[in-house]
């Protein structure tokens, strides 16, 4: 068996200079230091986290006063930073790329723009976006796009009548697919509007697929390596399902002996990491599979 493993795999550039930061500030001292919801979406990690006194709170309420606190890499919600800053120590570690287009939709509200997101309204990263606008929808389905416009076509009263201009943004790890669903449905639907396009996808995100989806057509199956709870992790593995079958979703060593049958049948495999999939979690898993079979090592470009 032959391992293969695409660029790009593993922590992305935004993720990998917020851990670094991190490591960083814990090695400058030895208080404990406390991040506002996880700081990036792997159990695994957050779990090494805890053990070097890096504590995950979900409320502002769970963190003592004076305290210093980290700023999770899908950003937080406005007023949220802005109560942080009141009573502690903050290190802001959100994604350079969140943080830009937390600025492009700030910018475009105070001259006036309604903004439309596609991704996940529920997603931490889009429940921060959606605070920097004051008329703001969040779209997850081409189903919910058809419904929006819909509603805008039939409803005089609507928020976005009479025209004004608009602005079209993606969460960074939300598939293409749906942003270009919205922005075709804009263009269509909205043809007095002005519209302001803005594609914030991560382009990291987009060449780790297609370089796994290259890898694909070489190998007997892929293994995608991430935490259920990623969103970019899930969108890896379900357009690499998409395209071949003889893919699974892992997230430790534990998730090996249930795909035996699989693997040991199999000359050439995949392995591919999500942006949030620690380098050490893939190493267990390569381990175990160098010990457990007749593999020999390899990577591609």
């Amino acid at each position: 068996m032959e391992i293969l493993a695409p660029r790009f795999s593993g922590f992305c550039p935004g993720v990998k200079k917020a851990e670094d930061a991190l490591l960083a500030l814990r090695n400058g001292t030895d208080e404990p230091l406390y991040v506002l919801g996880e700081l990036i979406h792997n159990h695994h990690f957050i779990e090494e986290l805890e053990r070097r006194r890096i504590h995950t709170v979900s409320r502002i309420e769970d963190i003592p006063e004076g305290a210093h606190v980290v700023i999770r890499t899908h950003g937080i919600p406005r007023e949220v930073e802005e109560r942080l800053r009141e009573r502690f120590r903050v290190t802001d570690l959100t994604c350079f790329k969140v943080k830009a287009l937390q600025k492009v939709i700030l910018d475009h509200d105070r001259a006036g723009y309604a903004v439309l997101i596609s991704g996940k309204r529920k997603h931490p990263e889009v429940q921060g976006l959606v605070s920097y606008a004051r008329k703001v929808w969040v779209l997850e389905t081409n189903e919910e796009i058809e419904s929006f416009f819909r509603e805008v076509k039939e409803d005089p009263s609507h928020p976005l009548h009479p025209p004004q201009p608009v602005l079209l943004v993606s969460q960074t790890t939300a598939p293409h697919s749906l942003f270009e669903a919205l922005t075709t449905a804009a263009r269509t639907h909205l043809p007095r509007h002005t519209l302001a396009v803005h594609n914030s996808i991560c382009p990291i995100t987009t060449h780790r697929e297609e370089a796994a989806l290259a890898l694909q057509d070489q190998v007997d199956l892929t293994l995608v390596i991430g935490d259920p709870s990623s969103s970019n992790a899930a969108k890896l593995y379900e357009r690499l399902k998409a395209h071949n079958p003889a893919t699974w979703f892992i997230t430790s060593v534990d998730d090996l002996p249930a795909l035996h049958p699989h693997l040991r049948r199999a000359t050439r495999i995949q392995l591919v990491s999500s942006s949030s999939t620690p380098p050490s979690q893939e190493a267990a898993i390569r381990t175990h599979l160098l010990t457990h079979y007749d593999t020999t090592p390899s990577s591609s470009d």
